[in-house]
């Protein structure tokens, strides 16, 4: 018995010779069934018969998606299609894709589509689109680009982030003299680098929410609108944050003045205490004597004594004032902090009051 010959199964996915148009230009393409190497007398191997399993289902999903666009629901025929050639992709599949999304007024990712179901037929040798596959996708990415505007944007600052209703930029082209970038056709994301200060931009018309994102993380979020196959020019700009509150010092490092209007007030009313006090001594003083003199214990003189006695006591209350308002006020001076003059490279006047206290002595110093 000679030994035996182990051969694995051709799976493929074969289009047939001629492919048919339904009446909007939709791409009908049936498929035939994968082919099994009939010579060989073993299982298919596990790849195989996996790959056997996804073309089954691309199958599926192809013809559903299908009869779902004879019907006109284009966003449920697309999910459907783009899950067909997720599994299998093919250059009618992604033809059938663009088709959808240019009936959904989504231009830009129509264009981008068709044309890559031209350029994978290329790639395949010219085996995957008919010749009036081909031109149906030539005749609609012409008509698409039509309908795309083409905008001439300027961005600042240069290094501010961007994203269009939702999804960052996709370059097209590093172009000449500008980039040439498109949107819409990415999936929904964060902002991310301009493609340079000032490129191209392809977009469906209508209008659109730009957000520019600063790397200060700042955000700003701006709306135009675009007619079909306009090109104008477009100055995206970043709004600068508004500044923050200083509080302490400020930005020239020049500390903050301190608050000393309190103790004057303090020392304004140890002063007033000082005068009472001193007016109300003199007077009680100068009743005592003669009152003491003329009616020693004349009741008649009660009254007298009881006016000197009162003289005496607003006496004692203003000096009592005027100790505790000199010793606030000091308190408060002191806790106030000195006040630092601005740093100009050179020495200058300074000018201040202040109080000052000694043995038996209130005073006001200053210096000008």
């Amino acid at each position: 018995m000679g030994p035996t010959r182990h051969c694995l199964p051709r799976v493929g996915l074969l289009l047939l010779a001629s492919s048919l148009l339904c009446s909007h230009g939709f791409a009908q393409t049936p498929t035939a069934a994968p082919s099994v190497d009939t010579q060989s007398n073993t299982e298919p191997s596990p790849v195989a018969a996996a790959k056997s399993v996804d073309i089954e289902q691309a199958r599926s999903a192809f013809n559903h998606g299908i009869e779902l666009a004879k019907e006109g629901r284009w966003v449920d025929a697309l999910a459907e299609l783009s899950k067909s050639n997720a599994l299998r992709p093919h250059a009618v599949t992604t033809y059938n894709i663009g088709y959808c999304e240019r009936s959904l007024g989504r231009y830009t990712r129509a264009r981008k589509m068709l044309a890559k179901a031209l350029l994978d037929n290329q790639a395949s040798g010219g085996q995957e689109l008919p010749d009036d596959l081909i031109a149906a996708a030539t005749n609609y990415l012409s008509e698409t680009e039509q309908q795309i505007a083409t905008i001439r944007v300027s961005i600042a600052p240069e290094t501010a982030m961007l994203k269009v209703d939702g999804r960052p930029l996709e370059l097209v082209s590093k172009g000449n003299p500008r980039p040439v970038a498109s949107a819409g056709t990415r999936d929904v994301g964060v902002a991310e680098a301009a493609p340079a200060a000032s490129f191209d931009l392809l977009i469906d018309p209508g209008t659109h929410e730009f957000v520019i994102q600063t790397v200060d993380q700042s955000v700003t979020v701006l709306t135009h609108t675009f007619k079909p196959g306009s090109r104008e020019a477009v100055q995206l700009t970043a709004q600068q944050p508004p500044p923050l509150e200083r509080t302490g010092a400020s930005q020239t490092g020049t500390p903050r003045k301190p608050h000393r209007t309190p103790a004057w007030i303090a020392f304004g009313v140890a002063g007033t205490g000082a005068v009472v006090g001193s007016v109300s001594g003199a007077l009680a003083f100068t009743q005592k004597g003669p009152i003491a003199d003329a009616c020693p214990d004349d009741p008649s003189c009660a009254e007298k004594r009881r006016t000197g006695n009162r003289e005496a006591d607003i006496a004692t209350a203003g000096f009592i004032v005027a100790g505790a308002g000199v010793i606030v006020g000091t308190i408060l001076l002191v806790t106030a902090g000195a006040h630092d003059e601005p740093h100009t490279g050179s020495k200058q006047a300074k000018h201040f009051v202040r109080p000052f206290v000694g043995a038996a002595v209130l005073g006001i110093e200053a210096g000008f």
